[in-house]
């Protein structure tokens, strides 16, 4: 799953025989550790990939977009899209409220979750600036990486205390169950390379799977998924004006709106955006390369 790891893909191919799929989950050098190299070493490390992609005997990824990118870049057949969806799962009735509880929160909080790595080109900064505009709101980070440490020492202190909140990350089991415990998940990922231009993130499907609504940023890849099945709002991530305007429509609707938009998000993960889907399709994948070998 990593373009790095297809010279040992070759090498156990020459010793062992057998075939060999290459799952590009996503565009590998559109994504940002590669965007700061010079063109002569982008060049080198483009062409090493599709001479090994070429090498496999079929390309995986996660979306039509990027199978329409790696068409392209790495001069292979279109890509087959496994979706990197959730497991079907119905969320508890009445749900659970394990946010406001673990935090001592009223009821009347809204709970704007972000899960996921704490990094760069997310959101979290946008994020985090847009709940300040939201009445009667707080943002919960749930996760760990890189900015936690710094985050940590911002919400402890005006303008951030007591509107931005930490939680440490669940185990994945767990994960959806602490999901639908939110009113929104949050996922303002940044433009800053064609990778999160066509990026639809893990957390778009575990929101639709806990069916809690989603304000998402109105980039290709996500957009088109939201919009058509009503299970969110899409804002310009880069403006905390417009997350804030986002979340603001979500959480001020009337109960019987929001349940409705609950009930989307369910539905859309029940009917097509869960894991159970994409394994006819993997599957699919196995038993031809499996039926052409020995």
């Amino acid at each position: 799953m990593w373009a790095g790891s297809l010279p040992a893909l070759a090498r156990m191919r020459r010793r062992h025989g057998g075939r060999t799929i290459y799952d590009s989950r996503d565009v590998f050098m559109q994504s940002r550790q590669y965007a700061r190299l010079g063109r002569p070493g982008r060049n080198l490390l483009e062409w090493a990939e599709r001479r090994w992609a070429r090498g496999a005997d079929r390309v995986l990824t996660v979306n039509d977009a990027y199978a329409e990118l790696l068409e392209k870049q790495l001069r292979v057949s279109r890509p087959i899209v496994v979706m990197n969806c959730r497991e079907i799962w119905t969320p508890p009735s009445p749900r659970p409220d394990l946010i406001r509880e673990a935090l001592g929160l009223p009821g009347e909080t809204a709970v704007v979750l972000y899960q996921g790595i704490l990094t760069m080109e997310r959101g979290i900064e946008e994020s985090m600036d847009a709940i300040l505009e939201v009445p009667s709101a707080v943002l919960v980070l749930m996760g760990f990486g890189m900015l936690e440490e710094s985050l940590t020492e911002q919400v402890s202190r005006p303008p951030y205390l007591g509107r931005v909140l930490l939680l440490p990350p669940v185990p994945p089991e767990d994960l959806l169950i602490w999901s639908a415990s939110a009113d929104v998940l949050v996922m303002a990922i940044q433009p800053t390379t064609l990778n999160h231009r066509y990026t639809t993130p893990q957390k778009l499907f575990e929101s639709m799977a806990a069916g809690v609504p989603v304000v998402a940023s109105d980039l290709p890849g996500m957009a088109p998924i939201v919009r058509a099945t009503g299970a969110g709002v899409v804002c310009d991530p880069t403006s905390p004006a417009s997350i804030a305007e986002a979340i603001t429509s979500i959480v001020t609707a009337p109960p019987e709106e929001r349940l409705a938009m609950r009930e989307r998000s369910l539905r859309a993960a029940h009917d097509r955006y869960n894991w159970e889907a994409q394994l006819d399709t993997l599957f699919g994948v196995y038993r031809e390369l499996l039926a052409a070998g020995r």
